[in-house]
């Protein structure tokens, strides 16, 4: 197997454009056919999202004092240029992940972990998979401050914020996960003193199929144009 891989990133971030009732989730160009797609939202004020698209599934959500964070999955099939969420009228953003090389019998490879709190910076949480390969993605999201730096040796998919009160912080960050059984060494992420949630999970690799040749010993060819019939030995 092979871990599954981000193929690219799109983020849809209202805090330019102010408040809304819809948080418009801005799909990537390309968007294949049975590919795994992720959306983690995150928007000021606790009230939740009331209308989801049908095909996306729950991985998980946290809600801490003033902020909501939630992430869904689903599997590419003539994927539209975006989708929409209904919210109270707030501030939204919405980052997709598009991911290749994933199982898709078996996306989340064990039931993803959240935190909450109210503090400077705030631990990732950690996460145990079942598997080797796997793609380790934790999200996080607090009340009005920027998220400055995604947890040490973690690649960035996105971190930002308005820093100001309405406004929402957020960050995604990925790694490949560790072996089987094994935790993953999560750090933290950064930004000042405020309330935040914070979730991760691990996305399973695809199972990969070898190929196997069925062969029939009693036309087994010992030299040319001889053949042999048996015991055989190896």
């Amino acid at each position: 197997m092979a871990v599954p891989v981000v193929v690219s990133v799109t983020v849809t971030d209202q805090h330019s454009s102010g408040p809304s009732t819809t948080l418009t989730v801005n799909m990537p160009d390309i968007r294949p056919d049975n590919d795994v797609f992720i959306a983690c939202c995150m928007k000021d004020d606790d009230p939740n999202w009331t209308v989801i698209p049908s095909n996306w599934f729950d991985i998980l959500t946290v809600i801490n004092n003033q902020e909501r964070l939630r992430c869904w999955y689903w599997i590419g099939s003539s994927e539209p240029e975006s989708y929409s969420l209904t919210m109270d009228n707030e501030i939204g953003v919405a980052i997709v992940l598009h991911i290749t090389g994933a199982d898709l019998a078996n996306v989340l490879n064990v039931t993803a972990v959240t935190s909450n709190g109210s503090s400077a910076n705030a631990q990732a949480p950690q996460i145990t998979p079942d598997d080797a390969e796997t793609l380790i993605i934790t999200a996080v999201a607090n009340d009005s401050d920027d998220v400055e730096a995604v947890p040490s040796g973690m690649s960035v998919a996105a971190i930002g914020g308005d820093g100001g009160a309405g406004d929402v912080g957020f960050g995604v960050a990925y790694e490949d996960g560790p072996a089987a059984s094994v935790a993953t060494t999560m750090g933290t992420w950064t930004f000042v003193t405020d309330t935040w949630g914070a979730g991760t999970m691990a996305i399973s690799a695809e199972v990969q199929k070898t190929n196997e040749a069925t062969v029939s010993l009693s036309e087994v060819v010992m030299g040319e144009g001889n053949s042999y019939s048996g015991p055989y030995e190896i």
